[in-house]
């Protein structure tokens, strides 16, 4: 159970490191173990572990036998996925005059009527803020690695969009043909494969 348990978790910023060497940088085993100093056994285990979460997040088919590409394409939806996560988040801690701020949103009865209340406070939510900056250190740990790849820009660049349109009336739809030169016919959709926003532990290295 335990080392189900450790393949599980998100791969530390080394680790990652260590990965990219043998996948993409054409390292053995045992000449990295020599120069990080570590056991060929241990350095087994990295990759092991790094590329079970490569396996979590991409399909078999995508880039299948190129473990390097395999690798970097899984760190760039990592960084997309975490961008669209928590950038809503982060936007509510600063305010228009750059002090902090925290949103809470919240059903009350006043007056019996029920009424959605939005709180805005000076006080923010620490955890979530410690939260929040622990992503941003992983956006950047994760941007130093997709700098040594052929994947860096992909997460800011739009080369493909797929639109998801609901079958409605052909009245529906003829109303929404006469107003569609006025829509924006760029509706990102981004799936998420990563099983979470932020995992809790990291394996050491």
């Amino acid at each position: 159970m335990s080392n189900i348990r450790h393949t599980l978790r998100f791969p530390s910023y080394r680790n990652l490191q260590i990965y990219h060497a043998l996948a993409c940088q054409s390292w053995t085993q045992t000449a990295l173990a020599e120069e990080l100093g570590i056991s060929q056994r241990r350095v087994s285990q990295i990759g092991q572990q790094v590329r079970a979460w490569v396996d979590r997040i991409l399909k078999p088919r995508e880039f299948a036998g190129q473990e390097g590409l395999r690798f970097h394409l899984a760190i760039a939806r990592e960084r997309i996925r975490l961008r669209d996560a928590y950038e809503p988040l982060v936007e509510m801690f600063a305010g228009p005059d750059g002090f902090p701020r925290l949103l809470r949103r919240r059903l009350s009865v006043v007056g019996g009527e029920a009424l959605q209340t939005v709180e805005v406070s000076d006080q923010p939510d620490f955890r979530l803020l410690n939260q929040a900056i622990d992503v941003a250190s992983r956006q950047t740990q994760l941007e130093a690695i997709a700098n040594r790849g052929p994947f860096a820009d992909l997460p800011s660049q739009v080369r493909r969009t797929i639109v998801h349109q609901h079958a409605g009336s052909a009245q529906e739809s003829a109303c929404n043909a006469d107003a569609a030169h006025e829509m924006n016919p760029l509706t990102g959709c981004q799936q998420n494969h990563g099983g979470g926003v932020l995992p809790v532990n990291s394996p050491a290295p």
